[in-house]
Order: C-alpha cells, then structure tokens, then sequence
C-alpha cells in the first residue's frame, strides 16, 4: 500500500497559484500530449531515429539520464523536482532498476497520480512521490547522486534558493541537470516583449530565467565544471506540433477577448491556456528565449 507523503504544507502565495494553475488545466492538456503513453508533458528530443511524438518524450528522458553520468550498473539515488505525474521518473526506474527516484511536486493530484502510475508501470519498489516544495525539501545533506530539473525551474520563486537547496542535497561530485527555457539578454522590440508577457501569463508564469544569471548563481554557489548545450534544434519539432494544436485555441481566445472587451480572465481560460504556446514560438524565432541544457557538478 503506497501513502502520499507530505513534505510541506505551507506554500507560498506563488507556489499556490502555480498548484492551482495545474489542477485547472493540465488534465486536458495531457490529452493533447499523448500522456496517457508517455506519462511525459515536457517537449521531446528529436535525434536520429526518433520519428514519433512518444518516441521523443522517451528519448528526452534518456537524454536526461545519460546528462547525470551515472556509471552503468551502478545504484543511485535521484531526486526529480517537479516531476508532475512522474514519467520521467518511472521511466527511467523501468530502464535502470538497479537505481531509485524520488519525485517532489507541489500538485498534490500530480503526485497522487505518479504514485499510481508507478503501481501500473511495475517500478514501486524503486520510485516515491512526495508533496512538497524543491525550495525546502527537508532531506538530508549529501544525501542524492544527481537531481534532475525537467521544465520546472522556471516556477522557482527565487533561482538563488533553488540552487543552494539542490547543492546542498547533492553529493560532493555529483551532478545537477537542468533542461528548460531560458531567456537570452539581447534587445527585444515592444511586440515581441508583449507577446512574450501574454504567453508568460498562459502559462503561470512571472518570467523565464535568464541562462546568464542561472549560470552565475550556479559558479557562485561553489557549483563547477558548468556545461550549457543549446538544444533548440532537437526540440523545435516538439515545439512546433505543440503550436500547430495551440492555433484554433489562440483564435478562439481572441475572439473571447474581443467580446469582452479584454475582460477576459486570462488566467482561467482554458482556451487561452491552449493557445499561447502558439506565441512561444514567436519568441523563440525572435530569439528572445532558446532550450538548453545545462549540467553543474558540486
């Protein structure tokens, strides 16, 4: 019999609208996702012979692992931090048995369903979810061989935070991975900053990191042997199918907007919900944002 476990129950007026955010809208989004399949809803890695949506989700999830340099063979401890239903986690548990993943998320549904999603997928005994938040985890120091960061530091209320949190866990040489959106320092014009705020607000968030202040908090946290690989190309075709089924929910949430005279609540409209990752990949062709992934050993 697996119990949820609770870490912490006193979030942050942020960490609540972001809790919030997910129970409204990420059911439905998972069916546009194909996560009934993959258990995945972080864009995929496409690469020589990934010619599928499913296989790509997989294929980012064997990306991930093969970024924590984990010897082959050998047991270790990985901490997932928001880890959402936990398909990372519970695919590579299957794949590396000898190893163990413990996801934190503050969704409780998410993580009522990763705990049932590891029973049907067989890896139980290898994986455990917990409510809580990666700014304050309350494990041990020293105590993970790596921790990994799925599209989910960009939540991080404060960046500083998040990473003395996930050094102090860590292991001495062991590593960090973070695989996400970050914003580059360049010069954008008027529109594409609006648009940039209208899909940060689709998407329950304040801003998107920057890759420079990112790697300067990780070098002045004592964080080194840095490593920052642009990976957009591999992504681009997720992010493109993403957009492609984002475009009738964007039309349609102007049409709202239009008839309510922009009284629209932005926040709680699933079809604008649906429809800004249209307008992500507007800022990423204006090159206001790319995906990296980035590695640091403590």
């Amino acid at each position: 019999m697996v119990t949820l476990v609770w870490m912490d129950d006193s979030m942050t007026g942020i960490e609540e609208e972001v809790a919030r955010y997910y129970e409204r809208f990420r059911s439905k989004f998972e069916q546009w996702w194909a996560a009934d399949k993959t258990l995945g809803i972080h864009f995929g890695y496409y690469d020589k012979g990934v010619t599928s949506h499913v296989q790509s989700i997989f294929a980012m999830n064997d990306f991930t692992w093969s970024l924590l340099q984990i010897p082959p063979g050998a047991s270790a401890t990985i901490l997932d931090v928001g880890c959402g239903v936990g398909g990372t986690s519970i695919y590579l548990a299957r794949k590396h048995p000898q190893a163990s993943f413990t996801g934190i998320d503050i969704v409780p549904t998410q993580i009522n369903l990763a705990i049932r999603f590891a029973e049907q997928w067989g890896v139980s005994a290898n994986t455990k979810f917990i409510v809580g938040s990666y700014l304050r985890t309350g494990f041990p120091g020293n105590y993970f061989d790596g921790v990994l960061a799925l599209e989910s530091i960009n939540y991080a209320q404060d960046i500083n935070t998040f990473i003395q949190e996930m050094y102090r866990v860590l292991k001495p040489g062991c590593r960090l991975v973070i695989l996400d959106g970050f914003r580059n320092n360049k010069p954008v014009n008027p529109v594409l900053r609006k648009l940039h705020k209208m899909w940060l607000d689709g998407n329950a968030l304040t801003d998107v990191e920057s890759l420079e202040h990112l790697t300067f908090c990780l070098k002045n946290q004592g964080f080194h042997d840095i490593t920052v690989t642009d990976i957009s190309e591999h992504v681009k075709p997720s992010a493109l199918r993403l957009s492609i089924i984002g475009i009738p929910f964007f039309f349609a949430a102007v049409l709202k907007i239009l008839v309510t005279l922009n009284r629209l609540n932005k926040a709680e409209d699933y079809y604008y919900f649906m429809g800004v990752p249209l307008l992500g990949s507007f800022v990423a062709v204006g090159g206001l944002s790319s995906y990296y992934a980035v590695t640091a050993i403590k």
